[in-house]
C-alpha cells in the first residue's frame, strides 16, 4: 500500500495557491505613487477655498491638478490623497473626480468617474483619501485632470504645501482654480495643492490566456491527488 506523505497532499491546494498568486500584481509595481507632494509637505499655513463660501454666493470655487503619463505602461488607479480643512460643520462632502484632458488644456474634459468619499472630521485639517468605485485605467501618453469640488452647498479649504510635488512617473502639468463653478478655469502654479495620486502598473497582470493556462496546470494537479487518496 502507497503511503501519502502530508506534503503530497496538499500538492493541489498549494498549486492552486501557486497559481491564484500569480495572477496578483507584485509588491514591487503595487502602492506606486505616480505623483504628489503629501509626504513632503507640511501641515500647510495656506488654504485655498473649494465650494460655496458664502451661502447664497454666486461664486463657487473648484480646484484641480493636471498630470501626464508618459509612455509606457496604464497604470491602474488605487486613491487619491487631498490635505482639506472642512470650514463649516455638517456640510456636504466634496466631489472627487478625474476628467481627461479633451478641451485642449483649458478645461476638464470626459470624467473617468467620481471617487468614493471617506469619513470627514468637521475643522479639523487631515489628508483623506479617496478611492475609485471600481477600475479605473490610467492610460500612457495621456493628460489627466483631478478635479475638487466642493458644490453649492458645502466649502472646504485645500491645503497648499511648500514644494512642488514628487513626480516618479507621472509629470505636473499645471494647477488650476475656478471661480464660477466650471465655467472658466485659471491656471496659477502658485497654489500648489497638497495632493498624491497612487495606483499599480497594469502591465503586470497575465493576459487571460495565461491565466487559462495557469489554472489549467493546477486541474492537471487533481487526478494525482484522488490517485494517493485511493492509494491510502
Amino acid at each position: 500500500m502507497n503511503v501519502v506523505t502530508p506534503l503530497q497532499s496538499r500538492l493541489p491546494v498549494l498549486g492552486a495557491i501557486v497559481c491564484l498568486g500569480s495572477l496578483v500584481p507584485s509588491a514591487a509595481h503595487a502602492g506606486l505613487l505616480l505623483i504628489g507632494n503629501v509626504a513632503a509637505a507640511p501641515g500647510g499655513d495656506y488654504a485655498e477655498p473649494i465650494g460655496n463660501v458664502q451661502p447664497g454666493d454666486e461664486e463657487v470655487f473648484q480646484g484641480a491638478v493636471t498630470f501626464t503619463l508618459p509612455a509606457g505602461p496604464d497604470h491602474i488607479l488605487e486613491n487619491v490623497i487631498l490635505r482639506l480643512h472642512s470650514t463649516q460643520s455638517s456640510v456636504p462632502a466634496p466631489v472627487i473626480s478625474l476628467h481627461r484632458d479633451d478641451a485642449g488644456g483649458t478645461a476638464p474634459g470626459n470624467s473617468l468617474g467620481t471617487l468614493v468619499n471617506p469619513e470627514f472630521t468637521d475643522d479639523f485639517v487631515q489628508d483623506f483619501t479617496f478611492t475609485p468605485s471600481g477600475t479605473v485605467t490610467l492610460s500612457h501618453s495621456t493628460t489627466y485632470w483631478l478635479l475638487v469640488d466642493g458644490g453649492e452647498t458645502s466649502s472646504y479649504s485645500w491645503i497648499h504645501g511648500d514644494d512642488w510635488p514628487s513626480q516618479p512617473i507621472a509629470a505636473l502639468g499645471s494647477y488650476w482654480f475656478s471661480f464660477d463653478d466650471g465655467a472658466n478655469y485659471l491656471s496659477d502654479n502658485e497654489l500648489k495643492f497638497v495632493f498624491a495620486i497612487n495606483g499599480s502598473d497594469a502591465s503586470v497582470v497575465p493576459e487571460p490566456s495565461t491565466a487559462v493556462l495557469m489554472l489549467l496546470s493546477t486541474a492537471g494537479l487533481v487526478p494525482f491527488w484522488w490517485r494517493r487518496q485511493q492509494a491510502t
